[in-house]
Order: C-alpha cells, then structure tokens, then sequence
C-alpha cells in the first residue's frame, strides 16, 4: 500500500511527512518497490523491460531514446 502496488481502504499513512493517500505522486518520487523475485516478461525484449520500468518510475523523456542511452 505504501509504494501504491494495492489500493487503500481506510486509515492513514504517512512517509516522510508525504501522505499516501493525498499525495501518492509525491510518494512514488522516493519511494520504490525491489520484488523478491526477478520481474521479467519473456514477451519483452531487454529494451522494452528498461522502457516499461522507466516509465513505471515516473520518466519524462522518450523511454527509447533514454534505454538506449544506457
């Protein structure tokens, strides 16, 4: 719930004096997920992994243009 991966019912959470429930853009620009387990898609190439978690994180830019920066 804190990262945004479930949706919140009820109560209150706060991280960083950021509340999750009013302000989860400002959360997701610190906060972040590290899955147990490797989050691959076998339908995706290596560039499109990068793209997808690029924009998941928030990116501005063309997603292409930065994966093939990197």
């Amino acid at each position: 719930m804190l990262t945004g991966l479930l949706n919140k019912t009820s109560g209150k959470a706060v991280v960083f004096n950021t509340d999750v429930f009013d302000q989860m853009d400002d959360v997701r620009q610190f906060m972040g997920v590290c899955p147990q387990h490797d989050v691959l898609f076998e339908q995706l190439t290596p560039i499109e992994h990068l793209e997808l978690f690029y924009e998941l994180k928030g990116g501005e830019d063309d997603p292409e243009k930065r994966a093939k920066d990197i």
